[in-house]
């Protein structure tokens, strides 16, 4: 009776702040300033009670800096603000946020979070109105229609047809997916309209500078195709069609496709341009089959992967020659993203590191754009059946271990879709993709030779591959007191001596020593007597005010340390407070900084960068674990040098090596010390200077990404000129 009477109701609520964290306002009124990270907002209801249900959600919020495309609403329903209960709320570019949301059908309490960091913003009045399913369907019918750029009678046939072929909850499961308001990201839009942007001259001036190029591999681009609307078919073939770079070829498979436009247009297109191949499979494959249909056509040097509702950037292909051009040896090239809303808006730009073994064991962060040589696509054996819904995931695990060189291309070359069913909305769109994830990466392990298990993270198609520590090596903890005189508070000796009673009683590996380094000259030669002293295969740095958490910290390390070519190990650290000390360093101006220090203990990151295995150029040297083979092979420590920067030199010393340093969130320690001191301002731009050419830019943090500090936000303004020309 409830469900029936609500939508007749139409109760509206009035939604007011009543207490915030990390946010303060600033005026009487409605001008707020956040302080820290994740502010959020406690809200009360003029009713007495909250919204619940399909609600008609209205909030008007002007976000004037360090805006994001998105903010969130939570709901308590007795188990606290959990990421079930959450509601994305995109930005409105009027400042007016517009939406649809389905709520908890028992709300305690509303949480909102306009922001993502410190910034200031305006927030006006917060409203939302209990609606029914009849409504909720008419408005997504509506919302379909201008997506799709359909009339809503040829929509509402659409509709039929879906019910009658896949059911009436299939139906819905369908449209849910145009719930929500406009998309805007004030930050990123001004950037795309002022460098990414197009003009005919520019393009002109492209395919002039495509032509003059030295090399000109042909690439072929791989695009199954099964029942694409008609705007997004088009949009995705005019986006190649558009390309400055010529020397291509559309290598196409329809997978049976039952909607008849799809051939109408494959067809027109094929007569309209001799690169456009097309193949036509008589029983609908799925994606892999299809894919490797479309393969079997490719006639060029390298192949890249186009999805049928996605779009290329106009200068993709002559940025990915460009780089063929510089170093012909490549193998694999993959670019930075964005997405794109059924609107055409962009925003969310994916900013890639370099090439990151430990990250893709993560997740499948190469995305789009992708680009392999053909010889060894067609080695790997192309795209395997079994591992539908994460088949491109098994073919990058498959490839990168057989390829000898791999480039990021830094630019946004590639416009990814957010179409409902589209894992660009959301992972939980497609169950089976999570599955066929975790035993690509157990095909990997077992290919490998390596045993360990596939532990999913906290967030859906996320993983940690967590190897099985091999034998029981010996490992040493060196314990140092990395502050100077009068920096630390209370006596060193006792810090010392917590710290050794915390090790022997947290850790769960027994197969370790405890080494105190004894202050000789400098830090430097404190740790390299203390290594002289050490027994271990394995060497851990620790802090003397470092106090494990985890009990397996040292397991959880020696899974990374133990593997070919990985350098130093970092763990994550915390502040006394639970937030975070170290999740990764990286290097502004030539200086390493921690990245996103002082957010929540349970942030998930930019793209999981605090809760997965990810590599750095460096990591904290106050816990780092290094084998003794790596750290014999960079000399040890440099003893001129001042702490920290001979640790981190000891860092960058095995990435010059070849070697790659790996952060792991499983090992979770406090650092109960203070923040990082540089030291005075020469050998600031001693060790600056000497590193310049491998940390400016730090190819694993994206070149339009926050450096003061580095928190992973996009930020326009940010550059890759050398800012040590005039001193860090």
């Amino acid at each position: 009776m409830r469900r029936l009477v609500r939508p007749l109701l139409r109760r509206r609520f009035v939604l007011s702040p009543v207490r915030s964290s990390n946010v303060e306002m600033q005026t009487q009124g409605c001008v707020w300033r956040a302080t820290g990270a994740l502010p959020s907002i406690d809200l009360s209801s003029s009713r007495g009670r909250f919204p619940s249900g399909w609600v008609r959600l209205a909030i008007d919020i002007e976000v004037t800096e360090c805006d994001s495309a998105y903010g969130w609403m939570r709901a308590d329903c007795g188990g606290g603000f959990c990421h079930d209960s959450a509601v994305r709320i995109p930005r409105a570019s009027d400042g007016k946020v517009r939406m649809i949301v389905r709520l908890p059908d028992a709300v305690l309490a509303l949480r909102y979070e306009p922001i993502k960091g410190a910034g200031t913003f305006v927030l006006g009045p917060i409203s939302a109105q209990e609606i029914g399913w009849l409504e909720v369907f008419v408005s997504q019918m509506l919302r379909y229609c201008r997506g799709e750029g359909l009339s809503p009678v040829k929509a509402l046939r659409a509709a039929l047809v879906h019910a009658r072929v896949h059911g009436v909850g299939a139906l819905w499961g369908w449209m849910k997916g145009y719930l929500g308001g406009e998309v805007a990201d004030k930050a990123y839009a001004p950037w795309v309209r002022q460098h990414d942007s197009w003009t005919a001259d520019s393009l002109r001036s492209l395919g002039e500078a495509a032509r003059d190029l030295s090399s000109r591999p042909k690439f072929s681009i791989i695009m199954p195709v099964h029942d694409t609307p008609e705007r997004w078919l088009r949009k995705a073939i005019d986006s190649v069609v558009a390309q400055a770079y010529d020397n291509w070829e559309l290598c196409i498979c329809d997978d049976n496709s039952r909607a008849p436009h799809v051939a109408v247009i494959l067809d027109t297109y094929r007569r309209a341009d001799p690169r456009i191949k097309v193949v036509t499979r008589r029983t609908n494959g799925h994606i892999a089959r299809a894919t490797n249909d479309a393969m079997a056509l490719m006639s060029g040097e390298f192949m890249c992967l186009l999805d049928h509702d996605d779009e290329l950037a106009p200068n993709a292909l002559f940025e990915l020659a460009k780089a063929l051009n510089e170093d012909a040896t490549v193998d694999l090239l993959y670019s930075d993203e964005d997405l794109i809303s059924i609107d055409d808006v962009r925003y969310e730009p994916i900013l890639k590191p370099a090439w990151s073994p430990e990250n893709l064991e993560s997740y499948m962060y190469l995305g789009h754009l992708t680009c392999y040589r053909v010889d060894l696509a067609r080695r790997v054996g192309g795209f395997r059946p079994e591992y539908s819904g994460a088949q491109d995931y098994d073919f990058a695990l498959r490839c990168t271990e057989q390829a000898q060189n791999i480039r990021h291309v830094a630019k946004i070359l590639y416009h990814w879709r957010a179409v409902p069913g589209s894992v660009a909305v959301s992972i939980d769109e497609k169950d089976y993709v999570v599955l066929s994830a975790k035993r690509a990466l157990e095909a990997r392990l077992a290919r490998c030779g390596d045993s360990g298990t596939v532990v999913e993270r906290r967030i859906r198609g996320w993983f940690e591959t967590a190897r099985t520590v091999t034998g029981t090596p010996m490992v040493s903890v060196i314990v140092f007191d990395g502050h100077r005189p009068g920096e630390a508070a209370g006596s060193s000796g006792d810090s010392m001596a917590a710290a050794i009673d915390a090790i022997r009683s947290k850790t769960t590996y027994r197969t370790h020593e405890v080494i105190v380094a004894y202050m000789v000259r400098s830090v430097a030669e404190s740790l390299n007597e203390a290594v002289a002293r050490a027994r271990g295969e394995y060497l851990v740095f620790v802090d003397s005010t470092i106090r494990p958490i985890t009990g397996d910290w040292l397991e959880s390390m020696l899974r990374y340390a133990q593997r070919p070519r990985v350098g130093a190990v970092g763990a994550k650290l915390l502040f006394g407070d639970d937030t975070l000390r170290h999740v990764g360093v990286v290097f502004s101006s030539g200086l390493p900084r921690h990245v996103r220090q002082g957010y929540p203990a349970s942030d998930w990151g930019y793209w999981g960068s605090s809760s997965i295995a990810r590599n750095y150029l460096a990591v904290s040297p106050a816990c780092m674990m290094i084998s003794r083979e790596a750290f014999a092979a960079t000399g040890g420590f440099d003893q001129e040098m001042a702490s920290p920067f001979c640790q981190f030199d000891l860092c960058l010393k095995m990435v010059e090596q070849g070697r790659r340093n790996v952060y792991t969130p499983s090992a979770v320690l406090y650092h109960l010390g203070y923040q990082d001191a540089l030291g005075d301002r020469d050998s600031a731009r001693s060790f600056a200077l000497k590193w310049r050419s491998l940390t400016v830019p730090d190819r694993f943090y994206g070149a339009h990404l926050a450096l003061h500090p580095p928190t992973f936000e996009f930020d326009p303004t940010a550059s890759l000129t050398d800012p040590l020309a005039h001193g860090p």
